[in-house]
């Protein structure tokens, strides 16, 4: 879920990029990432797209280009720089230094640049894209050997897939908030991430407000901290007595709005919205907040035309829900990767559990497999435990061989993460990778 921040700027870096396709590996060396841009061989794209929208047979290794100026009055404030999806591997650099790198198809990621932007001039932004291949390893890729195996089936894709956009927050702000709901004790444990760009220490105060499905405020917490240099977590227990429930037949949703005062005045906040649930297992049987549920589940892949990795338009993600509850169905499971962003958003609202898979399927055996899982994992749930609607993680699909390897390793990380959640280790195995 991505929260809503009704305190911070963006700058939206949708649009026109440029995109050149490095099929001698010469992009590094040649200095396509600083003052040495080959425009004579570039290309005019948008983004967010997949590069395969306009040049459906690349593949290997692609820079993407973007000039633009930052606002007067984000000076002196922290600048994070954010991708929602990019495909396979991105390296970045802002004018002409490095920033940073991430690994991984579905799951966003972001950097501080604060210190690399420019205030004063036009910044330039540029990202290197290696993006998997069928027929040969590309910055040493082995398709099988990477979290996109059984993707491969389709097709293989790259470029910037998610928006882009670079966000402005103050020296002290909240950083992330999750939501676990304890029905039992009939309250929400709330975590409040709060990140101190300062040298030193900062009083800050936390005031957090619940609102109820009703839209009425149902609880506050407010306390005065101390927040280190760096990042610092905030644990609140909140009582939300006779709290409505969620379930696919009625969703119930509650909001968090957390707040993050300096001297008295407010500087930052985000609002999160959650779901009371509780799904178990006992004995065989599921129950969903303490009633037996028998499942109906259907699978989604989800592969779309000419987007590929994200449906055209939203009104398909309300129709593919809307589709399967008049079907009859209860869950959705969504193969092979995490749902695009804002499916996950619809189905807390319209109400239908999902089963979230990682993109672990067929991979085979390799020095990285761990490495590979631990991301996939990590990532799947940091994205998405706030959602009600969420009820199984999966961490493998039709992966005897490797499962075997990392099922141990993946469960006890999964289970750290999120302690609420039903973990399937291996979704069968009659295909499986031995």
């Amino acid at each position: 879920m991505i929260p809503t921040v009704e305190s911070r700027a963006q700058l939206d870096l949708s649009g026109p990029w440029q995109l050149a396709f490095d099929t001698e590996a010469e992009g590094i060396r040649s200095g396509w990432v600083d003052k040495n841009w080959p425009d004579e061989r570039s290309h005019w794209v948008q983004a967010p797209a997949l590069w395969n929208s306009t040049h459906p047979t690349a593949e290997g290794v692609g820079f993407y280009r973007k000039l633009f100026t930052i606002p007067a009055e984000w000076d002196g404030e922290v600048l994070y720089l954010h991708f929602v999806g990019a495909s396979y591997q991105a390296t970045v650099w802002l004018n002409g230094r490095y920033v940073g790198f991430h690994e991984g198809e579905y799951t966003p990621f972001h950097f501080d640049v604060t210190a690399l932007a420019r205030r004063d001039a036009e910044n330039q932004l540029v990202v290197r894209i290696a993006a998997p291949s069928r027929h040969k390893a590309v910055d040493g890729l082995r398709i099988g050997e990477i979290p996109v195996a059984k993707q491969s089936w389709h097709y293989t894709y790259g470029g910037l897939w998610g928006e882009v956009y670079l966000e402005c927050r103050p020296l002290v702000a909240c950083h992330a908030v999750t939501v676990e709901p304890d029905l039992r004790r009939e309250q929400a444990l709330v975590e409040v991430t709060v990140r101190n760009g300062h040298t030193e220490s900062r009083p800050t105060e936390l005031y957090l407000q619940i609102t109820g499905p009703d839209g009425n405020p149902a609880a506050e917490a407010r306390s005065q901290v101390f927040a280190p240099p760096g990042e610092s977590h905030f644990a609140y227990r909140i009582p939300l007595p006779r709290p409505l429930l969620w379930s696919h037949a009625i969703p119930n949703l509650y909001q968090v709005r957390v707040g993050v005062s300096e001297s008295g005045q407010e500087v930052d906040s985000q609002t999160t919205t959650f779901g009371m649930r509780e799904f178990t297992v006992q004995n065989g049987q599921f129950f969903l907040n303490g009633e037996a549920i028998f499942l109906r589940g259907l699978l989604l892949q989800p592969n779309y035309p000419v987007t590929l990795v994200t449906p055209p338009t939203h009104e398909m993600m309300v129709r593919e829900i809307t589709l399967a509850k008049q079907a009859g169905f209860n869950l959705i499971r969504t193969h092979l990767r995490p749902p695009p962003p804002g499916f996950l958003d619809l189905a807390d609202q319209m109400g239908t559990l999902v089963y979230v898979e990682s993109s672990l399927a067929w991979i085979k055996d390799s020095p990285r497999l761990l490495d590979h899982g631990r991301r996939e994992v990590r990532a799947m749930i940091g994205r998405d435990r706030n959602h009600p609607s969420v009820v199984i993680w999966g961490i493998h699909n039709e992966n005897r061989a490797t499962s075997a390897l990392t099922s141990e390793a993946l469960l006890r990380l999964a289970r750290a993460l999120d302690p609420t959640r039903v973990v399937i280790d291996n979704s069968g195995g009659s295909m499986a990778i031995d």
